[in-house]
């Protein structure tokens, strides 16, 4: 059996299916609201990451990772709004406003869309963590409240290239 390690290497990283123009900004920073600022923006290896922090100190970072599959996640922090109490139902509601004021680029890899969608389709009120949503049949998505560290509230999807 071929390990991990000797596989990745016998391909070489150019192998990969997912498209080297996805990993770039996802925000249009012409559009950001008052006090806002785009930071931390970097790509290491597959994985993009930027940060929108707004003046009341919440932070929305978007990542856009992968190969053979696509990974989108949203990281919601706020010392005000996410709290190891946060319930299920309030998370839907402020993920929906928050992705719902982002400023994205013209056609993002990152489209709030695919969750935006996802929590509608929601046909109950999520009594706990980790919320699954409903996504296309070959992707896979949720919201999860992360209380290890700082309290972060987690969208995820991932879809198979």
């Amino acid at each position: 059996m071929i390990s991990l390690s000797l596989l990745v290497l016998l391909l070489g990283a150019d192998d990969c299916v997912l498209n080297e123009g996805v990993f770039k900004s996802q925000l249009d920073s012409t559009r950001l609201s008052k006090g806002a600022r785009i930071k931390d923006q970097g790509r290491k290896d597959r994985v993009f990451r930027e940060t929108l922090e707004y003046s009341d100190g919440t932070s929305v970072t978007l990542q856009v990772s992968g190969c053979a599959h696509l990974g989108l996640s949203v990281e919601l922090r706020s010392k005000k709004l996410i709290t190891s109490s946060l319930t299920p139902a309030e998370a839907v509601k402020l993920l929906t406003k928050t992705l719902g004021a982002l400023p994205m680029i013209k056609q993002p890899t990152l489209r709030p869309g695919i969750f935006l969608d996802a929590l509608k389709r929601l046909k109950t009120v999520p009594e706990k963590f980790p919320v699954p949503l409903q996504c296309n049949e070959f992707e896979s998505c949720e919201l999860q409240l992360d209380t290890s560290k700082e309290p972060v509230l987690l969208a995820l999807y991932d879809f198979p290239l």
